[in-house]
């Protein structure tokens, strides 16, 4: 018969947390918001093409590093986002170069008012700038309530859980100041310190998800099989790596924590 899993490894972004976008059009401005759709006619969603526009034109000279998704879309990682999350660069420096590229464009009339402007600019340091990131990423109820189960289930041995652990493309300051975070603990009291790997304190981009190093770094701090470990993440392209090195992977998916909680009940309790 073959080992239960006894690990879960959990992601981070859309999986333990998620932006508010009460708190991100808060921060960027709901006039400003409000506005560009009545004055214009657009939607600030739509803006998201120039946003990964002017990233991908920031360090573009660069070599792009094999594929790693930026968002739960798919869309290819711009090589500033990637030396970010990888602690290559800093969050001052990120904004820089990016707000630099923001001018050029506007001599070229890019944006289509200073709305616009504005707008993304706000964007970019609601994303990059980790004390407003963390603002404006909450706890998602849901994971909070599995997260909690698992923990209940490993206590009474129910499940076959011996420990959770945290894998996730995060930069090194932003995770600093979730830990300090009152909110954030809510999720982060469940994982011990050693059981947390962050990709922005290796400030190397190999150590990026979806890249295998990762993930054979990890394995390699216990002496266990790849089946003993269950993965969770929202990236396809993360689950088909995880499970290449052997790894359960459970692929969460439109929110749905019951088909999670489905799956992990199967893996641990059969």
């Amino acid at each position: 018969m073959q080992p239960k899993p006894t690990i879960i490894i959990w992601d981070l972004g859309n999986v333990l947390f998620a932006p508010s976008k009460f708190r991100l059009a808060s921060y960027i401005g709901f006039l400003n918001c409000i506005l560009y759709i009545i004055l214009e006619w657009k939607n600030p969603a739509k803006l998201r093409t120039k946003f990964f526009d002017i990233l991908n034109a920031t360090r573009a000279q660069e070599p792009r590093y094999p594929y790693m998704p930026a968002d739960e879309l798919g869309t290819p990682m711009p090589n500033i986002m990637a030396d970010y999350q990888a602690g290559i660069i800093t969050s001052q420096q990120l904004l820089q170069e990016v707000f630099h590229t923001i001018q050029k464009r506007d001599r070229h009339n890019y944006f289509s008012s200073k709305r616009e402007r504005l707008i993304l600019e706000k964007t970019m340091q609601a994303i990059f700038d980790p004390t407003i990131f963390v603002y404006i990423n909450k706890p998602i109820i849901q994971a909070i309530d599995l997260l909690a189960q698992c923990h209940q289930n490993m206590l009474t041995k129910t499940w076959s859980i011996q420990a959770m652990m945290i894998l996730s493309n995060l930069e090194a300051e932003t995770f600093e100041l979730m830990q300090q975070s009152t909110e954030d603990q809510s999720i982060l009291q469940y994982f011990e310190p050693h059981n947390i790997f962050i990709s922005g304190f290796f400030h190397n981009r190999k150590m990026l998800k979806p890249s295998p190093e990762i993930f054979s770094y990890l394995l390699a701090q216990r002496d266990l099989n790849p089946e003993s470990y269950i993965f969770i993440d929202d990236q396809d392209v993360n689950i088909k790596t995880a499970r290449a090195c052997g790894m359960h992977a459970i692929h969460l998916q439109n929110g749905d924590y019951q088909q999670v909680e489905m799956e992990l009940k199967r893996l641990l309790s059969e």
